[in-house]
């Protein structure tokens, strides 16, 4: 695997009336993979390290809070699940914290219409140094039918390998202007969600994240993914591979001799829904 494979780019899960944040599976991949090593078998994503219930006046919540190690940094996740039937514009604000317990910035993240007993992903990803995090919540009522109870999260993800293309310095890339001509074709891999429900007759815009864990329980990968001007007049299922795409050393020419690697076959992870608009 190229050496960038060992710094791939870690939230919100959303199921519709229902808890999903467990119950993470591991989707078998198609593709040719190699031996586990001896002895190992697919390890789960990281237990939270803090849970507590969270009184907010209007609603109560259930939060989780995980900070792991991703890339050259730590990336915090929050996993908070409304526990009453009403309705929130839901705001977060987290303190980053040093080793020292000094601050070293704050971040604010909102989310509006989160449905009751209904369960999300935050992730915190400060771009700096950070060892834990502080969190406040706040809720105020949202008044009318909240968008995101259309939407049910997939529980699945998933690995394919799929064509794609690497500049001269061997990272991901899409041709256009000067760079035609200038690039390789190789083998990529995506990450993908899989069975993303949409329960309701709507037309919508999505916007999330993808988040994967390695089969070693590590966190490998943030991508992004939106959705827009999708309709349908009945529930349907689908999924939907995160971006950039995460280029190998084997050439597209080469693809059936390409083996993917044990760690990425078996992954696990989440999508992070960032927000849902129904119209």
């Amino acid at each position: 695997m190229k050496k960038a494979l060992a710094l791939l780019l870690a939230v919100a899960i959303v199921a519709s009336f229902t808890a999903c944040g467990a119950g993470r599976t591991v989707k078998p991949t198609e593709y040719p993979t190699a031996t586990p090593p001896a002895g190992e078998t697919v390890k789960p994503m990281p237990t939270p390290q803090a849970s507590e219930k969270v009184d907010v006046g209007v609603a109560e919540f259930a939060v989780e809070k995980t900070v792991c190690k991703y890339k050259d940094g730590n990336v915090a996740i929050l996993h908070v699940e409304n526990v009453t039937d009403i309705a929130c514009t839901v705001t977060i604000n987290v303190k980053y914290l040093g080793e020292d317990g000094n601050s070293r910035g704050t971040e604010q993240k909102k989310f509006e219409g989160f449905p009751g007993n209904w369960d999300n992903y935050f992730v915190f990803e400060p771009q700096k140094t950070f060892a834990d995090i502080e969190y406040e919540i706040k809720a105020t009522k949202f008044d009318g039918l909240p968008a995101a109870r259309f939407f049910d999260c997939g529980n699945t993800i998933s690995t394919t390998t799929t064509f794609g293309h690497v500049d001269k310095n061997g990272e991901f890339t899409i041709p256009f202007g000067d760079n035609v001509g200038k690039v390789k074709e190789v083998v990529c891999i995506t990450f993908n969600i899989d069975d993303l429900m949409i329960t309701g007759a709507c037309n919508f815009n999505l916007d999330g994240t993808i988040v994967v864990f390695d089969a070693y329980g590590e966190l490998i990968y943030i991508g992004t993914r939106n959705k827009g001007n999708m309709g349908t007049d009945k529930p349907i299922s689908f999924g939907l591979s995160a971006h950039p795409k995460v280029p190998t050393d084997t050439p597209w020419k080469q693809r059936d001799e390409y083996i993917l690697p044990w760690e990425l076959a078996n992954v696990t992870g989440f999508f992070a829904l960032e927000s849902f608009v129904a119209y």
